[in-house]
C-alpha cells in the first residue's frame, strides 16, 4: 500500500539536536555514497521531506539486516 508523505503523521516540527545528525555526518554520507556508485557497490541513501509525493518504509526487521535508518 503506498501513501503519500503527506499522509505521514508528524509528531513535533522541531526536535533536539541530539536527534539529528551532523554536518560531517551527512558529508561523509554523500561522499560514501558517490565512491560507492563509483565502485558499483549498493551503499546509498534517499532524502524526502513534505513535498515529496512517496517516501520509503521503515522495515520492521531493519536490525535484524545491519541496516542503519537516519531519520
Amino acid at each position: 500500500m503506498k501513501l503519500s508523505s503527506n499522509q505521514v503523521i508528524i509528531l513535533e516540527k522541531s526536535v533536539n539536536d541530539k536527534y539529528t545528525i551532523s554536518d560531517a555526518l551527512r558529508e561523509g554520507h554523500q561522499s560514501r555514497k558517490q565512491q560507492h556508485l563509483k565502485n558499483g557497490n549498493g551503499f546509498g541513501y534517499s532524502l524526502f521531506n513534505e513535498e515529496s509525493e512517496y517516501a520509503n518504509t521503515i522495515s520492521a526487521r531493519y536490525y535484524k539486516d545491519e541496516s542503519e535508518i537516519l531519520i
